[in-house]
């Protein structure tokens, strides 16, 4: 099965016929698909009744926004890469500020898989499903007490670190 994000995606033309690109939000907005791009008339007037000048698509668990083409599931970010460059992205198209939401051109480079998994793991910091970032220290040991000790120097600090970052205001640690 090919990954959603290698599917080759459709023509520029063929995009362009089904959203407009909002610069300014990042967003994908249906327009008024042509009835050509249906096999049945009634499908082509749900599309115009549910969908045009609606944001298309939706944001997955994982914090990427996909849509769905002809029931095909494509990612927003690589729509719009398509839509600018013209070609499918033949690398990781990466979100410059890690938020994987913000699906503005500006925001958007393509890089290796390789740094693409890179930056990831270097920033320390990565967004959630539900929204909110969270910080991680990763260090390899070699052995469980060098490790274990680590824990606990880091663990004992992070409360008041925590504290710190949020402004001296008491809030819960997410769990």
């Amino acid at each position: 099965m090919t990954k959603m994000y290698m599917k080759e995606l459709p023509s520029v033309e063929f995009l362009e016929e089904c959203f407009k690109y909002e610069q300014a939000s990042g967003f994908l907005i249906w327009k008024e698909r042509p009835e050509k791009h249906f096999d049945e008339k009634w499908k082509h007037k749900r599309q115009l009744n549910t969908h045009a000048g609606v944001i298309a698509g939706h944001k997955t668990s994982n914090g990427y926004w996909s849509v769905s083409i002809n029931k095909e599931i494509f990612q927003v970010h690589r729509i719009i890469w398509k839509m600018f460059k013209g070609v499918d992205p033949t690398e990781d198209i990466d979100h410059i500020d890690g938020n994987r939401a913000n699906n503005k051109i500006k925001n958007l480079q393509s890089i290796s898989h390789r740094e693409n998994v890179w930056k990831g793991s270097r920033s320390g910091a990565c967004q959630m499903a539900n929204g909110l970032w969270l910080a991680r220290i990763s260090k390899s040991f070699d052995n469980f007490e060098d490790c274990a000790k680590f824990y606990k120097i880091v663990s004992d600090f992070a409360d008041e670190a925590y504290y710190k970052v949020m402004g001296g205001k008491k809030i819960p640690l997410p769990t």
